[in-house]
């Protein structure tokens, strides 16, 4: 981003220690550009290629009151500003009115208050130019702007294009043609930092899948992802998610003998009389795997249970 800072010969002194503080204390890059009274004969092509290259304009205005009294540059100058949609300010170091057309543009008296809206518009520009930039990059590789194509990135684990969509606007709670949630289709292909990265852009870690009805946390547990889990587990996460036959993430760990996983579940509050379609529970399922610490672990918990409500 490059800010134009215009102004009249008697603005000279107020325009430099504009360009310093922008450049210096803030890093901005902040250019000047004088008028003189003979403006008229500069090369009009050489002002449209000088002024192309600002992202922002910067109007210095001390020692005038109005627009009048500064000469016609300062229309021309805010005609291009209107006309290209470009944000600008006026500082001034006394009363100053900027006529009715030009009203909507911020008068500052403070030189802290302009380098704050500088920053602010440098902010708004950077952000601007990102999208544009990811838009650009899909559209350069051929990949249609479409949650089909960002469940792809997703499955083939390409965080760099993921980050493209997500940044263009695409929600992270996207689904693919069948149904299937970005973070299971992540945890199913072995992507633990896209599931990092979705978390990161508040996605929805509870979602579960069409198919299956599984939620992040069972696919996580059926794969024994212990990096997975604790990512999981430190948000906001339901632990005691049922799929569609009726299974919670424990009693897919103890199933898959990821023991250790159903190990942290348990420690980490999930229920252990939840009953599946077979009318199985989660003890039944260690007992039936032969998953003796799990079937202690279980039941420590029941008994610290029955202590609590005796």
């Amino acid at each position: 981003m490059r800010v134009g800072v215009v102004f009249p010969e008697r603005g000279k002194e107020q325009a430099e220690e504009v360009i310093r503080e922008l450049q210096r204390k803030h890093s901005i890059d902040a250019i000047g550009y004088q008028f003189n009274d003979g403006w008229q004969n500069v090369n009009g092509e050489e002002l449209q290629f000088n002024f192309s290259h600002f992202s922002q304009f910067v109007v210095i205005t001390h020692g005038y009151e109005s627009l009048d009294r500064m000469g016609g540059w300062i229309y021309m100058v805010l005609g291009y500003v209107l006309g290209a949609d470009i944000p600008c300010s006026f500082f001034t170091g006394q009363q100053f009115s900027p006529g009715m057309i030009f009203r909507h543009l911020p008068v500052m008296y403070d030189q802290d208050d302009l380098v704050a809206f500088v920053r602010d518009e440098q902010h708004i520009w950077l952000q601007t130019h990102l999208i544009e930039k990811s838009r650009e990059a899909l559209i350069d590789q051929g990949l249609g702007l479409n949650e089909e194509n960002l469940a792809e990135r997703v499955v083939l684990g390409d965080v760099k294009n993921i980050e493209n969509y997500l940044r263009i606007g695409f929600s992270p709670d996207a689904k693919d043609p069948r149904g299937t949630p970005l973070s299971v289709l992540a945890i199913r292909n072995g992507h633990q930092h896209i599931v990092h990265l979705l978390k990161e852009h508040q996605a929805d870690l509870n979602q579960p899948s069409e198919d299956r009805g599984n939620s992040p946390l069972m696919e996580a547990a059926i794969r024994g992802s212990q990096d997975v889990l604790e990512e999981l587990l430190s948000g906001d996460v339901e632990l005691d998610h049922q799929s569609k036959s009726g299974q919670t993430a424990l009693m897919l760990a103890i199933g898959e003998g990821h023991s250790e996983i159903a190990l942290q579940l348990i420690a980490a509050g999930a229920d252990t009389n939840l009953i599946d379609q077979l009318g199985m529970t989660a003890r039944k399922y260690a007992e039936l795997f032969g998953h003796t610490a799990v079937v202690e672990a279980i039941d420590s918990q029941y008994e610290k249970g029955r202590t609590v409500n005796a």
